[in-house]
């Protein structure tokens, strides 16, 4: 079975063009006459079995008519397990069901999440909404993240008014707009099963269904902006810079030349900021975020471990894990390295090996490790690599990922 990705999603839209013309700018609409487009990838049957088996918590559920919350207590028994029952209810009454964080249940859904994440260097969530027939869950309002929108059954009619903001900062406030302050809708998009909406964040929208149920899923993307750069390179800067981490002058709202002072001290940083600060610092520190962000996907590492512990070998061939973007740190006589999960720690005659295995892109042999280990580190270092989450030992037959 085919997975998702970035170009199976703007099939048939050129993503090149996306990226140039409607990224950050304006909504996008696929529509592809083929209702089945996203069976694979999720469905209302999916959604009940999540609500019923996985538990999800208070903050993964909401359920919501014209912009109204139903009491959690509705819903969910004393001991937090969902009432299905009381579920059906809500939405036989017109009530929308939100699951926040899908990805967290559903492991297509976290898979393509991932190749994403690998794709933009964003983090990425998805939530689902499944509303009943002639209902709204929400009013018209923005996003301060940027949307895609898959319908995956029924039908949806959504109203786009234009940007309130252009570009608002991630998790600032969203405001609810009443109808009768808004212009008539720039557009009205009817999305069948099967069909992409793409929202720009900041651009006001709302959706009902009319006469079929409808269920889809929003791809949340968290963007990094320009300003968590610049803030991470000033931290960064201030770590080693006394200048940044002195007190504002003492009583500098109470008197006009205390202000004078304020405003000579900050254009003089301004300009020590502008000839020092290091982008490639400051990216490193957000690489480290969107590592800790990252949750692997299941892939039958327990019988990887197995693998590995009862057989491993120099001819063994390792591969890493899907979408395992790895860092090595040095600090002093230790050398660590940290990928999505877990940090492995060693002494520094493992520099060598831990640094050519972040680089590494493909399948390798055991034995391929650098020669700086004697063949039995090697073999150790290995077991701790794929025992740790990072490595995994390739199936027989398994292709490397130029075809060898």
């Amino acid at each position: 079975m085919t997975e998702f990705s970035f170009d199976r999603l703007m099939h048939p839209f050129d993503p090149g063009r996306f990226l140039a013309e409607h990224w950050e700018n304006e909504p996008l609409l696929i529509a592809r006459q083929d209702s089945h487009y996203y069976a694979s990838l999720f469905s209302a049957s999916a959604l009940e079995s999540i609500l019923q088996y996985a538990r999800p918590g208070p903050q993964d559920v909401r359920v919501v008519r014209d912009q109204i919350e139903l009491a959690p207590d509705r819903y969910r028994h004393l001991d937090g397990r969902i009432n299905m029952n009381q579920l059906y209810k809500a939405y036989g009454e017109g009530n929308t069901l939100v699951i926040n964080g899908l990805q967290r249940f559903a492991p297509r859904l976290a898979r393509l999440g991932l190749e994403l994440q690998a794709l933009l260097n964003f983090a990425v969530e998805f939530n689902a909404y499944l509303t009943p027939s002639r209902s709204q869950g929400l009013h018209p309002h923005f996003d301060t993240h940027d949307v895609f929108v898959l319908q995956v059954e029924g039908s949806k009619t959504w109203h786009l008014y234009g940007a309130a903001e252009r570009c608002p900062l991630l998790a600032s406030f969203q405001p609810v707009i009443p109808v009768a302050s808004l212009p008539a809708p720039a557009q009205v998009v009817e999305l069948s099963a099967g069909d992409l909406l793409y929202v720009p964040r900041g651009h006001v929208h709302d959706a009902l269904t009319s006469g079929e149920h409808s269920l889809h899923i929003t791809i949340g993307i968290y963007p990094t902006q320009w300003l968590d750069l610049l803030v991470t390179a000033l931290t960064n800067l201030s770590l080693t810079d006394l200048r940044f981490r002195r007190a504002l002058p003492v009583g500098y709202l109470n008197h006009p030349s205390r202000r004078a002072e304020v405003d000579a001290g900050m254009h003089a940083l301004i300009k020590v900021f502008a000839d020092q600060a290091s982008s490639a610092l400051a990216c490193d520190v957000l690489a480290d975020q969107l590592i800790r962000k990252t949750t692997p996907v299941a892939d039958d590492q327990f019988a990887s471990i197995e693998s590995a512990m009862a057989a491993l070998s120099a001819s063994t061939r390792l591969i890493k894990r899907d979408h395992m973007r790895c860092r090595v740190y040095e600090s002093g006589e230790t050398v660590s390295i940290h990928f999505p999960g877990n940090t492995i720690k060693a002494s520094r005659e493992y520099r060598d090996a831990l640094l050519w295995v972040a680089g590494a892109a493909g399948m390798f042999e055991v034995g391929e490790l650098p020669d700086s280990l004697d063949p039995g580190r090697k073999i150790i270092l290995a077991q701790r690599l794929v025992r740790g989450g990072l490595l995994r030992v390739a199936q027989p037959g398994e292709a490397n990922a130029d075809g060898a």
